[in-house]
């Protein structure tokens, strides 16, 4: 485990290896594992940090499990048998846990930039309405999984936790984060996409 894998994201400590391993003996013949990647979303001090490993069926077909890193990753490797098996429904939305503050470093909000889509700015206003007076905000994030661009806005919470939601899009990853402020989404702490 080299810098290079460490900055590309690539790293797999050996619980990881160990899951792989163990998911490589349980796909089904023509099913094979792509990829493990950690990815961070959101702004320091409440950075969501996550790992998304993928597998590809002989179809084409691609799949995408995602965890948090709470437990290296390990719980998105795992979860791709589930999906295999169909023990696991995709969903298209995901709230995380919730984001314990990693460093001292002062709060602050950003600044929003203007949505990109009519949909993205009527999700982020519904969710901008339940947000509790000094959350601090920040714009939505992107990262890709092998070739799957995810999105995620994480808030700095007044209690200073962060809170995030989830999606394939920005709109998705505002309605996500509404979904989770009225009760609606649960918390998970693995995500799987419905990927192609």
């Amino acid at each position: 485990m080299g810098i290079i894998a460490r900055l590309r994201g690539t790293e797999r400590p050996p619980e990881v290896q160990q899951a792989i391993a163990e998911l490589e003996e349980r796909l089904p013949e023509g099913w094979r594992f792509v990829e493990f990647r950690w990815q961070l979303f959101g702004r320091r001090p409440v950075k969501l940090s996550a790992c998304g490993a993928t597998a590809e069926g002989p179809d084409g077909r691609r799949i995408l499990a995602v965890s948090t890193d709470e437990y290296l990753g390990v719980p998105a490797v795992r979860a791709l048998a589930d999906v295999i098996e169909g023990r696991a429904a995709s969903s298209p939305r995901w709230a995380p846990p919730r984001i314990r503050r990693r460093e001292n470093m002062p709060r602050g909000s950003w600044p929003l930039a203007e949505p990109e889509s009519r949909q993205e700015a009527a999700a982020r206003a519904e969710a901008l309405a339940l947000l509790p007076e000094g959350t601090d905000l920040m714009n939505v994030d992107s990262e890709k999984f092998g070739r799957v661009p995810v999105y995620a806005v994480v808030v700095h919470m007044p209690d200073d936790l962060g809170t995030a939601g989830v999606g394939l899009n920005r709109a998705e990853a505002w309605r996500a984060l509404a979904e989770r402020l009225r009760g609606e989404l649960t918390e998970s702490a693995v995500w799987i996409p419905p990927v192609a």
